[in-house]
């Protein structure tokens, strides 16, 4: 499914995921033609989830658990 609008800035969002991690993140580009240049500044957010064993783990950490798609002893290690 795709769904595209018109706005006055560039917009765009991504979603990635593999067996054992998962990327999404949206940007909203702020833009400058300088002559014969542009400036692009991202806005935007991105993330990163990396499922990782549970024994990788400090005790002192506390990751939530991957979820029931994965097997039993895994957690989700986020990154934005």
């Amino acid at each position: 499914m795709a769904y595209a609008a018109h706005t006055d800035q560039p917009i765009s969002a991504c979603y990635c995921e593999a067996p054992k991690w998962k990327y999404f993140g949206e940007v909203d580009a702020q833009n400058k033609f300088q002559g014969r240049s542009f400036e692009i500044r991202p806005t935007g957010v991105a993330h990163a989830t990396l499922i990782i064993p549970k024994k990788w783990v400090k005790p002192e950490q506390q990751y939530p658990d991957a979820g029931p798609e994965y097997r039993e002893g895994l957690v989700v290690e986020h990154y934005s």
